[in-house]
């Protein structure tokens, strides 16, 4: 019995594999000396078997074995909260939109026919309690929109208008204009010597002041150019070019 046990002695527990306390057992057991990245009692187990949790959120699951479920979970609660961040996004703020009930007073000044026989129009408007004017060349040539052109632009007070915002502004006056260049139908009284009506084969015929006429409606040509129907004498007539524009001063409505 001495025998074995003096042998026993002579071993050198530096050589022995033994199972203590202080070994790597212990600390990935219960996260002592050694940091453990999972916490107290979570273990580097990889297999969901073995405990009651199952998927990413068991505690007995590799730390790295879980990041990409992490990352998966994290993307999909960042691509659901800017979804509806996209839907507000697009809800892009209009500085015209917001400005639009501040123009008031749109007046026409002067319309003349230019060298190349279509219309100027010079016009005022007021924004925001301040009078200001502008101008539209060539407003009824074929296939061409005109461009409100006007000292707005250059005051310098407003440094959000972009090119967007003076397209915007073009096209709502330029529809204010056009819907009041449109007479309404009924009798009209006419006040100019002269004034071209257009029959049915072509021909032009000057009408004489104080005739009256039946304006039934108006219609677009194939030039996308706008015209007056009008009856006369049980004939019916047109009404076209820059007449057309010149309506409301050549005429006056009587019924």
């Amino acid at each position: 019995m001495m025998k074995y046990l003096n042998e026993y002695r002579k071993y050198s527990w530096s050589q022995a594999n033994l199972i203590t306390e202080d070994t790597e057992f212990f600390q990935y057991q219960f996260s002592q000396n050694t940091p453990n990245p999972l916490g107290p009692t979570h273990g580097f187990a990889v297999d969901p078997s073995v405990s009651i949790y199952t998927g990413q959120d068991s505690p007995y699951t590799d730390y790295y074995s879980r990041t990409i479920g992490l990352m998966n979970d994290l993307k999909s609660v960042i691509d659901y909260v800017n979804k509806d961040k996209k839907g507000i996004a697009l809800q892009k703020f209009d500085y015209f939109v917001d400005d639009i009930d501040d123009y008031d007073n749109l007046k026409i000044l002067r319309m003349f026919q230019n060298e190349s026989n279509y219309l100027d129009i010079y016009i005022s408007f007021d924004f925001k309690g301040e009078e200001y004017f502008g101008t539209y060349k060539n407003w009824n040539k074929p296939y061409m929109t005109p461009k409100l052109k006007c000292e707005l632009y250059n005051s310098g007070q407003y440094q959000y208008i972009n090119e967007e915002y003076k397209l915007k502004l073009s096209n709502f006056l330029r529809k204010i204009l056009n819907n009041w260049f449109i007479p309404k139908q009924g009798l009209w009284r006419n006040l100019k010597e002269g004034c071209v009506l257009k029959d049915s084969m072509g021909s032009r015929i000057p009408l004489k002041s104080n005739i009256i006429i039946n304006v039934k409606g108006y219609n677009i040509d194939e030039n996308n150019s706008p015209y007056l129907i009008i009856e006369h004498k049980d004939k019916e007539y047109y009404l076209d070019d820059n007449n057309y524009y010149w309506f409301n001063w050549y005429f006056e409505k009587i019924k």
